[in-house]
């Protein structure tokens, strides 16, 4: 099977705020599976399908301030966690400051690769 990754993911688990606004606007939190430099994946208590727009917040350990991104829905698949309702998502990112995903790669590598 060939490998699709734009860029290598690492464990990471950052505590997640996001929202979305389209037709059904809403907010909620979650905590990231994985990352890379170009997105990560996360588990999602509602269904969003691909090229749903989410507005984030992650708190990385070791910063102050939550680092903000925008991200874009790519895939969704049921998930392997147990708890009925979740779906496990890929988020690209679509627009973060480069400072940031600095910041959030430093910290991730530090952990496994994904």
């Amino acid at each position: 099977m060939k490998e699709r990754r734009r860029a290598p993911r690492f464990v990471a688990i950052f505590a997640i705020k996001y929202d979305s606004s389209g037709i059904v606007s809403f907010h909620s939190k979650t905590t990231s599976i994985n990352v890379s430099k170009v997105g990560l994946k996360l588990p999602l208590y509602r269904l969003l399908r691909p090229g749903a727009k989410l507005r984030l917040e992650m708190d990385v350990p070791g910063f102050r301030n939550p680092i903000k991104a925008t991200g874009e829905i790519v895939w969704t698949r049921k998930s392997d966690n147990k708890t009925p309702g979740i779906v496990d998502a890929g988020v690209k990112f679509v627009s973060i400051k480069d400072e940031d995903i600095s910041k959030v790669m430093e910290i991730a590598k530090k952990g496994p690769p994904a």
